[in-house]
């Protein structure tokens, strides 16, 4: 699985594509989603949205999520943020918000 994950950080969309479509396929396994649980940085990397820049790796990391957040193989903590990623959607940006202020 880390072998796939190397693949996944591959900075050419057609190949990232081209993984997460494997892992999704993957998942559909219970012995897939077990060694994709265990895979060292799995799920840090899919709730990352600073990494991705193509519109359809993007749009594919979403699938993989969306369908990620129906299985029980993870604890409860990180359904909840599976579950955030999906309800946000594959497109969502954080706004970040600066008020200046004048002051003495």
């Amino acid at each position: 699985m880390q072998f796939l994950m190397d693949y996944c950080r591959n900075p050419f969309p057609d190949i990232k594509v081209a993984c997460l479509s494997f892992i999704k396929s993957v998942c559909f396994h219970k012995w897939g989603l077990v060694a994709l649980k265990n895979t060292a940085g799995f799920v840090e990397f899919l709730l990352d949205r600073k990494i991705e820049f193509d519109k359809e790796a993007k749009y594919k990391k979403f699938e993989l999520i969306s369908l990620l957040a129906d299985t029980d193989v993870f604890d409860m903590q990180i359904n909840l943020q599976l579950r955030t990623y999906v309800n946000e959607g594959p497109y969502f940006v954080q706004s970040i918000l600066d008020i200046a202020t004048e002051g003495n």
